[in-house]
Protein backbone atom coordinates (compact mmCIF):
# COMPACT_ATOMS: atom_id res chain seq x y z
CA UNK A 1 0.00 0.00 0.00
CA UNK A 2 1.39 3.31 -1.09
CA UNK A 3 1.37 6.61 0.77
CA UNK A 4 -0.46 8.25 -2.13
CA UNK A 5 -3.38 5.80 -2.23
CA UNK A 6 -5.71 7.87 0.02
CA UNK A 7 -4.82 11.04 -1.90
CA UNK A 8 -5.55 9.38 -5.26
CA UNK A 9 -8.81 7.99 -3.91
CA UNK A 10 -9.92 11.40 -2.62
CA UNK A 11 -8.95 13.06 -5.89
CA UNK A 12 -10.94 10.53 -7.93
CA UNK A 13 -14.03 11.17 -5.79
CA UNK A 14 -13.62 14.94 -6.34
CA UNK A 15 -13.35 14.38 -10.09
CA UNK A 16 -16.50 12.20 -10.08
CA UNK A 17 -18.40 14.87 -8.13
CA UNK A 18 -17.20 17.51 -10.60
CA UNK A 19 -18.39 15.44 -13.58
CA UNK A 20 -21.82 14.85 -12.01
CA UNK A 21 -22.22 18.56 -11.31
CA UNK A 22 -21.01 19.50 -14.78
CA UNK A 23 -23.67 17.21 -16.31
CA UNK A 24 -26.52 19.30 -14.91
CA UNK A 25 -27.56 22.63 -16.42
CA UNK A 26 -27.02 24.62 -13.20
CA UNK A 27 -23.66 22.95 -12.70
CA UNK A 28 -22.53 24.10 -16.11
CA UNK A 29 -23.25 27.69 -15.17
CA UNK A 30 -21.83 27.49 -11.64
CA UNK A 31 -18.65 25.72 -12.70
CA UNK A 32 -18.00 28.04 -15.61
CA UNK A 33 -14.55 29.64 -15.23
CA UNK A 34 -15.91 33.12 -15.99
CA UNK A 35 -18.65 32.76 -13.38
CA UNK A 36 -16.13 31.59 -10.79
CA UNK A 37 -13.73 34.45 -11.63
CA UNK A 38 -16.56 36.99 -11.36
CA UNK A 39 -17.69 35.51 -8.06
CA UNK A 40 -14.15 35.64 -6.63
CA UNK A 41 -13.80 39.25 -7.83
CA UNK A 42 -17.09 40.27 -6.19
CA UNK A 43 -16.15 38.63 -2.90
CA UNK A 44 -12.76 40.36 -2.86
CA UNK A 45 -14.18 43.77 -3.76
CA UNK A 46 -17.26 43.43 -1.57
CA UNK A 47 -15.80 42.05 1.63
CA UNK A 48 -12.01 41.73 1.64
CA UNK A 49 -10.86 45.02 0.11
CA UNK A 50 -10.31 48.11 2.28
CA UNK A 51 -13.11 49.91 0.44
CA UNK A 52 -15.67 47.18 1.07
CA UNK A 53 -19.43 47.39 1.47
CA UNK A 54 -19.34 47.77 5.26
CA UNK A 55 -16.90 50.66 5.04
CA UNK A 56 -19.11 52.29 2.41
CA UNK A 57 -22.14 52.08 4.72
CA UNK A 58 -20.19 53.41 7.73
CA UNK A 59 -18.84 56.30 5.67
CA UNK A 60 -22.31 57.24 4.44
CA UNK A 61 -23.66 57.12 8.00
CA UNK A 62 -20.84 59.38 9.25
CA UNK A 63 -21.42 61.76 6.35
CA UNK A 64 -25.13 62.00 7.20
CA UNK A 65 -24.35 62.70 10.88
CA UNK A 66 -21.83 65.38 9.94
CA UNK A 67 -24.30 67.06 7.59
CA UNK A 68 -26.87 67.13 10.40
CA UNK A 69 -24.23 68.62 12.69
CA UNK A 70 -23.41 71.28 10.08
CA UNK A 71 -27.11 72.16 9.83
CA UNK A 72 -27.40 72.49 13.60
CA UNK A 73 -24.29 74.69 13.69
CA UNK A 74 -25.74 76.89 10.95
CA UNK A 75 -28.96 77.29 12.95
CA UNK A 76 -26.93 78.16 16.04
CA UNK A 77 -24.94 80.73 14.07
CA UNK A 78 -28.16 82.29 12.73
CA UNK A 79 -29.59 82.55 16.24
CA UNK A 80 -26.40 84.08 17.59
CA UNK A 81 -26.18 86.57 14.71
CA UNK A 82 -29.79 87.65 15.26
CA UNK A 83 -29.11 88.12 18.94
CA UNK A 84 -25.97 90.12 18.15
CA UNK A 85 -27.88 92.34 15.69
CA UNK A 86 -30.54 93.09 18.28
CA UNK A 87 -27.89 93.84 20.92
CA UNK A 88 -26.01 96.18 18.60
CA UNK A 89 -29.11 98.00 17.39
CA UNK A 90 -30.69 98.99 20.72
CA UNK A 91 -28.99 100.23 23.88
CA UNK A 92 -31.85 98.98 26.08
CA UNK A 93 -31.50 95.42 24.81
CA UNK A 94 -27.75 95.47 25.47
CA UNK A 95 -28.32 96.67 29.02
CA UNK A 96 -31.03 94.04 29.58
CA UNK A 97 -28.75 91.30 28.20
CA UNK A 98 -25.88 92.35 30.47
CA UNK A 99 -28.17 92.38 33.49
CA UNK A 100 -29.69 88.96 32.71
CA UNK A 101 -26.61 87.08 31.61
CA UNK A 102 -23.80 88.63 33.63
CA UNK A 103 -25.75 90.05 36.60
CA UNK A 104 -24.55 93.60 36.01
CA UNK A 105 -26.11 96.29 38.11
CA UNK A 106 -26.00 100.05 38.44
CA UNK A 107 -24.61 101.74 41.50
CA UNK A 108 -26.88 101.34 44.49
CA UNK A 109 -28.77 98.33 43.05
CA UNK A 110 -28.85 94.88 44.54
CA UNK A 111 -28.97 91.81 42.34
CA UNK A 112 -30.81 88.73 43.55
CA UNK A 113 -30.30 85.48 41.65
CA UNK A 114 -33.26 83.08 41.67
CA UNK A 115 -33.09 79.60 40.26
CA UNK A 116 -36.21 78.38 38.53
Amino acid sequence: MSVFTPIVSAWSSVVQFYRRCKASKAGKVLLNKYFIATLVFLVIVGFVDTNNVGEYIRTNRRLKEQRQQIDSYKESIKTTENKLMSLQSQKDSLERFAREEYYYSEDGEDVYVMDE
